[in-house]
């Protein structure tokens, strides 16, 4: 009998490892870092919580541009922002 693989992620906040489903994704594209709300843009991606804590961990710690290697700009903390909060 065969097992379906579940994909496995880890947040770059908090470090813990979890389904793909429970994370955002933001993607680095030329430079520019953008939400991959659909999973698919190609380009360096990074996984956070779909928690605040983990938010305002990244902001602390700056894990989401080392992540990424680009900075992050306020709006794309805001757009994560409502992202998570729904």
């Amino acid at each position: 009998m065969k097992v379906n693989h579940i994909p496995e992620r880890m947040c770059v906040a908090c470090r813990e490892r979890g389904e793909k489903e429970s994370f955002v994704r933001l993607v680095s594209k030329d430079g520019a870092a953008h939400l991959d709300l659909d999973g698919n843009l190609p380009g360096r991606g990074a996984y956070i919580h779909r928690d605040s804590k983990c938010l305002k961990i990244a902001v602390k710690k700056n894990s989401l541009s080392r992540a990424l290697r680009c900075s992050i700009p306020e709006e794309i903390y805001e757009s994560l922002e409502c992202q998570i909060n729904g």
